[in-house]
């Protein structure tokens, strides 16, 4: 007891010398959860506000990925859902994640328990609250003449409704001045300005001009049903055309079914014919057509058994392997590959393979892709070739026909 006696008669001095200790707080501004505070000031007392931004409220790393550009506020309000409040500026040093806010002696004028942020922006946007809280102003009679609140300094528009006759006479209206203090800038108040003076003026020759209104409302009646005439006279010429369209794309529609329906017997038919002679290889040359002036040549790139690989290309020299479920076709250098055909046998091989197309330049191998049975010919539905969104000169393909289904399949890619 002594001994605690004694350690008080020789703090008291001190303490009475030392200033008034800052309010500091913590705020982690990495965690995923709502960070909260509470802290309390006596009213007309001007402490200097704390914000430490940490990575951790245990360790209390600072924070110091802000940048540069930043500009804190401590705001207050009666209650979250207020619609003014009160706005104390601060400074943030992004190199330590410290926040200042000087308070004055009107900072905290009135008693009472306010709902409290600490907010931040870096022009319109971003805009970043870290932390909420709690902050309790009581009484302090000693700090004299403080100013009373004025919770106008920051005002929500959002949720504020005017009622009644407005404070102000009639073109008399507040015209919006720029304020840094409050976030507005320059530009915000000259559209704000721009646009009460343009309406004013509207309304102005609106109500001066009223019985021309009247007439331009008449003369627009009467245009009006002139352009619904217009209209449905353009409705029933579209119409007729649309008709006339349809029946023509019916017929090239018809005419095409008939040319895929003829290619695909013939392609069946060829593809029976390999699948009965399988060791049949077909070398060299098998067509050479000049197309504006290059020529064009379809041959088997490879054989073995019931898988074979034919291309339609530029010229010569294109080879084929197929190893495991990887089918590579091999391209020169000059040639380019238009379409290629893979005979797959997916009863032994499975009913996924990836295509690497080898000598391939371009910045993405895509490809126009059907897959058929070849024991009837019908189109294999859900057959897809896909990108390979990791290897650009790759098609994965999938969905051929598997399980008790399995055949073999032509499978066709046109490279686009």
């Amino acid at each position: 007891m002594k001994r605690y006696i004694l350690f008080l008669l020789a703090w008291l001095p001190l303490a009475c010398l030392a200033a008034i200790p800052d309010v500091t707080l913590y705020i982690d501004v990495t965690s995923p959860n709502p960070q909260k505070f509470a802290f309390s000031v006596r009213a007309g007392n001007t402490p200097v506000v704390v914000v430490r931004c940490v990575t951790n409220l245990t360790t209390g790393g600072a924070y110091t990925g802000f940048g540069s550009g930043w500009t804190p506020v401590l705001n207050y309000f009666m209650s979250d859902a207020a619609s003014a409040g009160v706005i104390i500026p601060g400074t943030l040093d992004p190199s330590t994640g410290t926040i200042t806010f000087n308070t004055l002696t009107n900072s905290f004028p009135a008693q009472g328990t306010y709902f409290c942020e600490v907010y931040l922006n870096n022009g319109p946007t971003p805009k970043l609250t870290i932390g909420q809280g709690q902050l309790i102003v009581t009484r302090s009679p000693s700090s004299g003449s403080i100013g009373a609140l004025n919770m106008s300094s920051i005002v929500n528009w959002d949720i504020l409704v005017s009622r009644g006759t407005v404070p102000w006479a009639a073109g008399a209206e507040p015209v919006f001045f720029a304020s840094a203090a409050y976030g507005i800038r320059s530009y915000d108040t000259n559209n704000w300005t721009t646009s009460y003076l343009d309406e004013l003026l509207l309304r102005t020759q609106f109500n001066s001009t009223s019985g021309q209104v009247t007439t331009a409302l008449g003369t627009l009646t009467t245009n009006l049903a002139g352009e619904v005439s217009r209209a449905t006279n353009a409705e029933a010429i579209i119409s007729n055309a649309y008709v006339a369209a349809i029946a023509v794309e019916t017929s090239r529609a018809t005419n095409a079914e008939a040319a895929v329906s003829n290619y695909v017997n013939t392609e069946v038919a060829v593809e029976a014919t390999r699948a009965t002679n399988a060791e049949a290889v077909l070398e060299g040359q098998i067509m050479a057509i000049s197309v504006s002036s290059n020529t064009i040549f379809s041959y088997a790139a490879y054989s073995n058994g019931n898988s074979q690989v034919d291309v339609l290309a530029s010229g010569l020299g294109v080879t084929a392997t197929i190893s495991g479920s990887l089918v590579t076709i091999t391209v020169p250098t000059g040639i380019q590959v238009m379409l290629a055909g893979v005979r797959w046998d997916a009863v032994n091989n499975g009913s996924t393979f990836t295509l690497l197309l080898d000598g391939y330049t371009g910045s993405r191998l895509a490809s126009i892709f059907q897959a058929y049975r070849e024991d009837t010919g019908g189109q294999i539905s859900g057959a897809q070739a896909r990108m390979d969104m990791t290897t650009f000169n790759q098609l994965l393909v999938g969905g051929l026909a598997s399980g008790p289904s399995a055949c073999i399949c032509q499978c066709r890619f046109i490279f686009l």
